[in-house]
């Protein structure tokens, strides 16, 4: 008895034999070939791989806009407008209308207005009267 009969003996077509028998041999193969070394590629590794940097690259993308802000605040100079975002209007959020932003001050610039107001003199024309700007006075 060949092998096609014994398969016809099992109950199958001789097409379906075949096919069967293709796929033991394919796998026969497969097996004997060499594997690649190391972990092969997951998917999901991958995956997890790639939201890891996607957070890491968020994280540095805040510390410079961060970094940027703060520069800005120290020479005296008023945001971006590509990092300003608009600001609305809680009450009147749904229609979509700006609020007005107030403009903040840095402490350094409101100090120097301050000394300006209570000392008109600049500081040259205090050294030429024979004043000493850091000398307290004792009367």
């Amino acid at each position: 008895m060949g092998l096609p009969d014994r398969g016809l003996s099992l109950g199958l077509s001789l097409t379906r034999y075949y096919t069967l028998e293709e796929r033991a041999i394919r796998g026969l193969v497969d097996a004997c070939a060499p594997r690649r070394r190391g972990p092969g590629q997951d998917p999901e590794r991958e995956i997890l791989k790639l939201k890891g940097e996607v957070k890491r690259l968020e994280s540095q993308c805040r510390r410079t806009a961060n970094l940027l802000r703060l520069s800005q605040r120290d020479l005296g100079l008023g945001p971006s407008r590509s990092t300003e975002r608009p600001k609305t209007n809680s009450k009147n959020s749904s229609s979509g209308t700006r609020r007005r932003v107030r403009r903040g001050k840095t402490r350094a610039l409101t100090l120097a207005e301050k000394l300006r107001s209570e000392n008109p003199k600049p500081m040259d024309a205090q050294k030429e009267d024979g004043e000493n700007p850091g000398e307290v006075k004792a009367d």
